[in-house]
C-alpha cells in the first residue's frame, strides 16, 4: 500500500495509539487504511467519504461502523453529531473542508487531531474559509500534529500487517488517466 499504507500506520499506532471504544473519524486513503486499525483496536470507526456508493463499499469490505457523505450532508454537524454521539476522540483529517470544521466541533477533551493533508485547500491557499478552530482546541485541550510518511523513514521496517484490506483502481491507456 506505498505511502497510504505507512502514513496511516505510523500516525495511529506511533502518535495516536487508540484505545477499545475510543470514537475514529477518518477520510481518505490514508483515513481506509487507519479505519481499519483502528477496527483491529476495537474502536468505533466513522469514515467521511462522498458518494453512497463508496460509503457503502469502505462499510461492507473495510468493516466501518458509520460513514458520513460530506457531499450530501446539508447539515454536517447534525450528520457527524448522529454518526459520532459520544464525540470524537481521534480525527485523522486530509480534507480541510466544512466537514473538517464539523468534526472539530464534536471534538471531546483531550481528542487528538492528525493532519495529512488539506486536498479542499490546495492551490488556494490564500482564500480564508475555515473555521477558527483555536478556541475549541484550547477549551478541549486538543492534541493537533502533522504527520508525513518521511518523517519517520528509520522505523518503515517495523510497520507491517497482513489484516489492512485494499482497494485499487485500473485504468488502461494513458490518455485515460486523470
Amino acid at each position: 500500500l506505498g505511502t497510504t499504507n505507512l502514513t496511516a500506520q505510523i500516525g495511529i499506532s506511533e502518535i495516536d495509539k487508540p484505545q477499545t471504544g475510543k470514537t475514529l473519524v477518518v477520510a481518505g486513503a490514508v483515513g481506509s487504511v487507519v479505519g481499519q486499525i483502528g477496527k483491529i483496536l476495537s474502536c468505533h470507526t466513522v469514515r467521511i467519504a462522498g458518494t453512497e456508493e463508496k460509503i457503502e463499499f469502505l462499510k461492507s469490505k473495510f468493516g466501518f461502523d458509520k460513514a458520513i457523505n460530506y457531499k450530501t450532508a446539508v447539515n454536517k454537524a447534525e450528520a457527524t453529531n448522529a454518526a459520532c454521539p459520544k464525540g470524537i476522540d481521534i480525527c485523522f483529517d486530509n480534507l480541510g473542508s466544512k466537514i473538517s470544521d464539523a468534526v472539530t466541533l464534536h471534538l471531546n477533551k483531550k481528542a487528538r487531531v492528525k493532519v495529512c493533508g488539506a486536498i479542499s485547500l490546495y492551490g488556494n491557499i490564500t482564500k480564508n474559509t475555515r473555521l477558527r478552530s483555536q478556541p475549541i482546541l484550547v477549551k478541549k485541550r486538543v492534541l493537533m500534529q502533522g504527520v508525513i510518511a518521511s518523517g519517520y523513514v528509520n522505523q518503515f521496517p517495523k510497520v507491517a500487517s497482513q489484516k489492512i484490506a485494499y482497494s485499487e483502481t485500473v485504468v488502461e491507456d494513458f490518455e485515460n488517466t486523470p
